[in-house]
């Protein structure tokens, strides 16, 4: 049995967000960390195995990026 389930308001899981390519993308991933967590999701900064949900962040700004 998952004791995640015996919570009243159980954790949806944790999470790591793993961001790629340009800078400007941090912003992005700022947003997603934020809307994660206010959701209830655990914020698993260092340890990506740990993490029930991997996030991999890459650049939509090719050109500019270079």
């Amino acid at each position: 049995m998952n004791d995640k389930n015996l919570s009243p308001n159980p954790s949806p899981g944790s999470f790591y967000v793993e961001n790629l390519g340009c800078a400007k993308n941090q912003v992005d991933a700022e947003v997603m960390i934020a809307s994660l967590k206010r959701e209830g999701w655990t914020y698993s900064r260092e340890n990506p195995e740990e993490a029930d949900l991997i996030i991999v962040n890459t650049c939509g700004f090719i050109k500019s990026a270079q």
